[in-house]
């Protein structure tokens, strides 16, 4: 007798997860009859920060990028940065793997590349390395506030074990004190400014997403000059020399409270 076979998503019963037998099989699958249930795919989850609404043809991506991904020595994929945002037109997707496994970033780039043409910043974490970031790092802290994830996630406990440790903030604050005297271009100055803006909103305990930081540092320039910075357009003389003095002094008035203890 030929194999007999048939594909049913299984359903959750009262008591039990069950498969249906198609009525038209019911007499081909009788009771006493032996059979081999073989997992074909597994349900995409897709577990999101709160008030997070995406498109359904973000959603349907993100479920394919999980798939792509998925297996035994990965234990969480984030999706993190601009792509969830409705506002933004992003370039590419920031994605997190947190795994204990030696995975390389550009194995599972290329995963991805291949099998569904994105374009994606990807991320190896382990899991003790990333809860210690989730203690300590502002902009870790900041990226992991709006994320979509392939298994329930509850930030809250690990936020909540919030640690000053100035090594790490000093260091963090190194990129942004060395662009003060170069020459570049609008965005790195945007950058620098969001990530010191975001130290700032952890030392004082008032931390937001990124959106509250934009907004934050849009209240301290003019509507031309945020836009510019966003955008990555040409800053004459005066906007640029604007946007250093804003840069310079948040970063003193965020060294002076990590030297002096007032976090």
């Amino acid at each position: 007798m030929p194999p007999q076979t048939f594909t049913k998503a299984v359903s959750k019963g009262t008591r039990f997860n069950q498969i249906y037998i198609p009525s038209a099989m019911h007499n081909t699958f009788e009771v006493g009859d032996v059979v081999e249930v073989q997992l074909i795919r597994k349900r995409q989850q897709l577990s999101c920060s709160r008030n997070l609404v995406l498109s359904s043809f973000k959603e349907e991506l993100i479920k394919k990028i999980f798939a792509v991904l998925e297996t035994k020595d990965i234990s969480q994929i984030f999706i993190v940065g601009s792509y969830l945002r409705n506002d933004v037109v992003a370039r590419d997707i920031d994605i997190v793997v947190i795994t204990p496994a030696q995975l390389t970033a550009e194995k599972l780039t290329s995963s991805l590349e291949r099998e569904l043409g994105l374009h994606v910043h990807l991320l190896v974490m382990h899991p003790q390395k990333w809860h210690q970031l989730l203690r300590i790092c502002p902009l870790t802290r900041c990226m992991f506030r709006v994320y979509a994830t392939n298994r329930p996630f509850d930030p809250a406990p690990l936020m909540q074990e919030r640690s000053i440790d100035k090594n790490h903030l000093f260091f963090l604050l190194m990129m942004p004190e060395d662009i003060l005297e170069l020459g570049v271009e609008s965005r790195v100055f945007y950058d620098s400014l969001r990530r010191v803006f975001t130290i700032e909103a952890f030392l004082w305990d008032n931390e937001t997403g990124i959106q509250g930081i934009e907004e934050k540092i849009a209240g301290q320039l003019s509507p031309l000059v945020f836009t510019k910075l966003k955008t990555n357009q040409i800053l004459t003389f005066a906007e640029r020399n604007d946007t250093v003095s804003l840069l310079r002094k948040k970063i003193k008035q965020v060294k002076e409270a990590i030297s002096n203890g007032q976090a």
